[in-house]
């Protein structure tokens, strides 16, 4: 059987004017989960500011009925703003490892299975892999971050290598976690990370900056999913 390699609508590129529009058209046309960055206000990531809050995610739940997954990558994350990011519809919390490691880890996970939400443990470039090694049996989604740093284009050099050796780190502790890729994806450059393992793929500005509209962006995406899975 083929795999099935999902596709994650980032809403970092949508136009927020017509947000419920946006998240309805890439649910119509195919996308298997719709993505919100909750960022902080810091300099690097000043584009994309204080987005992701619990009440963008209640919003934007009345337009989908995919599940939505929040990139929580913000420093002091707690218990109270899991509570609320999942009351409102979240389905799928993401916690950058580089913030959240040692005791508050375990914590923060136990908060988000009692809501029902699922966990995801995102690498940044710069944060070794080994991070996630003692907490990976509770996570279903291991997040490589691909892009260097915000603002640039296109996937690191070096990601397709560490999508290969967290494959093996998922397959080694048998693993059932999907592996993502999240930064900098284009139609161009997305093929040798799902040869390299990866499950699901973030894609923001292709899909909504895509002139032609997001259903013809999302199925340019399928067809070469496609085909490089040999369907």
């Amino acid at each position: 059987m083929a795999r099935k390699i999902k596709i994650t609508a980032g809403l970092s590129a949508a136009d927020f004017g017509k947000l419920g529009e946006e998240v309805a058209a890439v649910t119509a046309a195919g996308a298997d989960y719709i993505h919100m960055d909750s960022q902080g206000l810091t300099d690097h990531l000043a584009e994309y500011a204080l987005i992701g809050g619990p009440k963008q995610v209640a919003d934007i739940r009345k337009y989908t009925n995919i599940p939505i997954e929040v990139h929580a990558n913000v420093e002091g994350v707690n218990g109270l703003l899991i509570d609320a990011w999942a009351d409102a519809g979240a389905n799928l919390i993401m916690l950058p490892m580089e913030h959240y490691f040692g005791h508050k880890l375990p914590f923060l996970i136990q908060r988000m299975k009692a809501k029902g939400c699922k966990v995801g443990l995102t690498v940044s470039p710069g944060a070794p892999l080994d991070l996630v090694y003692e907490a990976i049996e509770w996570a279903d989604r291991l997040i490589i971050y691909t892009r260097e740093i915000v603002g640039t284009k296109g996937i690191r050099p070096r990601s397709v290598d560490t999508v290969r050796r967290a494959r093996l780190l998922l397959d080694e502790v048998g693993s059932p976690a999907e592996l993502a890729c999240d930064g900098g994806l284009t139609l161009d450059n997305f093929g040798p990370l799902i040869e390299a393992g990866a499950d699901v793929l973030e894609f923001s500005r292709t899909i909504f900056n895509d002139p032609r509209g997001i259903k013809p962006a999302v199925d340019d995406i399928r067809a070469e999913i496609a085909r490089v899975v040999g369907n």
